[in-house]
């Protein structure tokens, strides 16, 4: 996966079985260079995360020891689940491909029909689909819709802040001199979704926090609708004393959509948020 400063994650395509003993003979059609495949927008590094059966010690401090910053360390996911290994790359320095076993791969990497689900909740890309809320800077708030353009009803269940890239803002807070809502909110109705008082960033970490609604209240969405306005409180700077608002204005915040479909599957999908 790294070599020479980059990081290459293959898409493994088609599937392939057989039972008994001897030699096996099956092709692998290599795809190199997706370029249809587009990332979102990283202002910094991305963050790469692969299941594991080594631990650091074992093998990936060493094996890693000269990938400079590429290399970010071992989680100990516990519970005899694989560890997860990080790995921090320049959006220039991370190639994508693909192998098909049997047969060609298809253009882009299949997905589960979770994973399915999930992408087809995205931030509506009309003008007004997303803006920051209130008069002045100073109110460092963000309200967003959502809008379902899968064929089946979903609920969103979660939400969470990956990351910004204000160097100042690291947590959303309702406790900061001057606000008085919760972290997250659904606007018209008002309805407060959150318990906690803060919501932290780093919510796509299996350690990090995804903010369920108060007792399991969920948001449904038809197909091709959207939710109302949701709306995060005051981005402040995490201080002890005196914790500041954050002007979140010109800004972009990276969030994470819990959804459940009609079956029960819930899953998880990224999102951008962009201050126009």
């Amino acid at each position: 996966m790294v070599e020479d400063g980059n990081v290459t994650i293959v898409a493994v395509q088609n599937e392939f079985q057989e039972t008994g003993t001897g030699r096996v003979t099956f092709e692998l059609y290599p795809q190199n260079g997706l370029d249809n495949v587009s990332l979102p927008e990283e202002d910094g590094n991305y963050m790469v995360t692969a299941p594991t059966r080594i631990n650091g010690t074992e093998y990936w401090d060493e094996a890693l020891a000269d990938a400079g910053g590429i290399y970010q360390g071992v989680d100990d996911t516990g519970d005899g689940e694989p560890d997860l290994l990080n790995l921090s790359v320049e959006p220039d320095a991370l190639e994508l491909s693909s192998v098909g076993i049997g047969l060609e791969p298809d253009e882009e990497p299949t997905k589960s029909e979770e994973q399915e689900a999930a992408d087809n909740i995205q931030v509506p890309e009309e003008a007004d689909g997303i803006q920051a809320a209130g008069a002045s800077q100073a109110a460092g708030r963000f309200e967003f819709k959502l809008k379902n353009n899968g064929n089946e009803p979903v609920d969103i269940v979660g939400l969470g802040i990956i990351s910004t890239n204000s160097s100042e803002a690291v947590e959303v807070n309702s406790n900061i001199p001057g606000t008085n809502s919760a972290p997250l909110i659904l606007t018209d109705p008002d309805v407060e979704l959150v318990s906690e008082d803060i919501i932290e960033f780093n919510s796509s970490n299996d350690d990090a926090n995804m903010y369920d609604f108060i007792d399991s209240e969920e948001v449904k969405i038809e197909p091709d609708e959207e939710t109302n306005f949701f709306e995060f409180d005051a981005f402040g700077d995490g201080g002890n004393s005196g914790n500041s608002k954050v002007s979140m204005k010109d800004k972009k915040i990276n969030i994470s959509v819990r959804v459940e479909d009609t079956n029960g599957d819930v899953s998880e999908t990224a999102l951008v948020l962009v201050d126009d």
